[in-house]
């Protein structure tokens, strides 16, 4: 049975095309017979390998060319478009096709329609962002960039633009002490200031007119600087006397306060060992002062002795002292004391201390409390003796 000359694979006499792989059997001449290439690897009968030195004769005489089919062209193409699809992909991946990066350019003190032009030959974007004052650089102009100058960026990057208001002018605050409201509001904005507030203060004087403000006439002051009004007004609020509430316990105070028409404002802690914790240290305003119905009272409020630092103190040496002279010294030393059983002393008189427990120069905290031993005196001699 012959071969394919391009596979390899059996075929039939009357084949005019491989079965196998689709390759077109070539013709010898014109006697029609067919001539296939056999591989050498099949050669194993003496007609093959005489077929295939003719095959080979012929194929240096005439020519040789293989007909692909339409199959293997199909099959060809759809590897081509896949190879040049997963080139793409790959390029994007790799950065093959990135933009090209730009350098922002320097746009400060440009006016914005030049900056925007600027940017737009260099193959990038503008937008216009806050507007600020600038003593360097004059009114509508660009102050800076972000991304800034010099920054390497992609092509079609969008630069913010942060326009100049020009240098920030000062005001001088004008004399409004006596004016009334409308004619101090108009002064202000006369001289550029336009942000103020009111606050009422109840004297004694005609309502509706400027007592005083702050910050005070003569003054330089920013455009943007807020100025207090206080304003007189003719009815005043209810006048209450501040309780006094120290040493008193935080929620009692509070209470008491409440009750006489105030409000409890700042409220701080701190140790006191002279007031038990959680009770009124002090007070502000003090007890007995007048104040406007609804004014704040602040309060301090003790954390005990327990929460003081722990200070270490020695036992002073109170041997042959007085009980009187040994109690001041041990409250010199913020130590506690209480009388131990008296005893004997054939070294120490009668009446002074023989000893202390803890002994002197014991190292004890703060207020510990020291027993303190007197003298009665040497031991009387016992009878018989």
């Amino acid at each position: 049975m012959p071969y394919c000359f391009n596979c390899g694979n059996p075929v039939y006499e009357t084949d005019r095309f491989c079965a196998s792989c689709g390759a077109e059997l070539i013709r010898r001449d014109a006697t029609q017979d067919r001539v296939r290439r056999f591989p050498t690897s099949q050669l194993n009968h003496p007609e093959q390998t005489r077929l295939f030195q003719q095959t080979e004769t012929i194929n240096k005489e005439v020519g040789f060319k293989t007909f692909i089919t339409w199959p293997v062209k199909k099959i060809m193409a759809l590897v081509g478009a896949g190879a040049i699809a997963l080139f793409l992909v790959i390029g994007s991946v790799a950065g093959l096709f990135k933009a090209e990066d730009r350098e922002v350019p320097n746009l400060i003190g440009m006016s914005l329609q030049d900056a925007k032009d600027r940017l737009e030959k260099s193959g990038l974007k503008c937008e216009k962002g806050k507007e600020e004052y600038s003593a360097d650089v004059s009114l509508g102009h660009v102050v800076r960039t972000d991304p800034a100058a010099g920054r390497k960026v992609q092509q079609g990057t969008k630069i913010t633009l942060v326009i100049s208001l020009g240098p920030e002018t000062t005001h001088t605050v004008p004399d409004l002490k006596g004016k009334s409201l409308e004619a101090a509001i108009a002064i202000l904005e006369e001289n550029g200031l336009k942000n103020y507030k009111t606050v009422e203060e109840y004297l004694a004087v005609p309502s509706g007119y400027v007592v005083r403000h702050v910050p005070g006439s003569g003054q330089q002051v920013r455009s943007q600087n807020i100025i207090t009004l206080y304003i007189s007004t003719a009815i005043s609020p209810q006048m209450v006397s501040v309780p006094n509430v120290t040493g008193k316990s935080r929620s009692e105070a509070e209470k008491i306060i409440r009750n006489a028409d105030l409000v409890v404002g700042g409220v701080t802690e701190k140790n006191d060992p002279n007031v038990p914790k959680g009770n009124v240290i002090s007070q502000d305003p003090t007890a007995g002062r007048k104040m406007n119905s609804g004014s704040k009272i602040t309060l301090v409020i003790s954390l005990g002795s327990e929460d003081m630092p722990i200070v270490r103190v020695n036992v002073p040496p109170l041997k042959h002292l007085s009980y009187n002279r040994a109690i001041e010294r041990l409250k010199n030393e913020d130590l506690k004391y209480v009388r131990g059983e008296d005893e004997y002393s054939a070294v120490v008189s009668s009446g002074l201390v023989t000893r202390t427990d803890p002994a002197a120069g014991v190292e004890v905290d703060s207020g510990s409390t020291v027993i303190v031993f007197i003298s009665k005196g040497p031991e009387p001699p016992k009878e018989g003796y």
